[in-house]
């Protein structure tokens, strides 16, 4: 039997002007997810791929390549695992990550 494919979407959420939240959802699927589901987790849109570090492992990442023009907040725990990886590169980008971002935790994009 194989295993499930989870995303862990971090999620953010306005509770009140400028004080946000964020919070873990789950997603498990039992062969990749479609472009729809993947498009949902970020709220729709268009999508962007990136890597992050997530629990000392490099994963695939998705987020909404509109976030910064949609005027989304910043996802403080996104833009670290962001960082990490690319620090692990040796890469340093003065850059944030905004609104949900989908962290694919036991498999790659194909």
């Amino acid at each position: 039997m194989s295993k499930k494919k989870k995303v862990l979407v971090h999620h953010i959420e306005e509770f009140s002007p400028n004080t946000y939240a964020t919070s873990y959802l789950i997603h498990e699927y039992d062969d990749h997810p479609t472009l729809e589901e993947i498009k949902s987790w970020v709220d729709d849109g268009w999508i962007e791929h990136i890597r992050v570090i997530h629990n000392g492992r490099e994963c695939d990442a998705i987020i909404d390549e509109e976030g910064k023009l949609k005027g989304l907040p910043v996802n403080p725990i996104a833009t670290s695992e962001y960082h990490a990886w690319l620090s692990k590169r040796g890469l340093e980008l003065d850059d944030v990550i905004v609104g949900n971002c989908a962290v694919l935790t036991n498999f790659d994009l194909e």
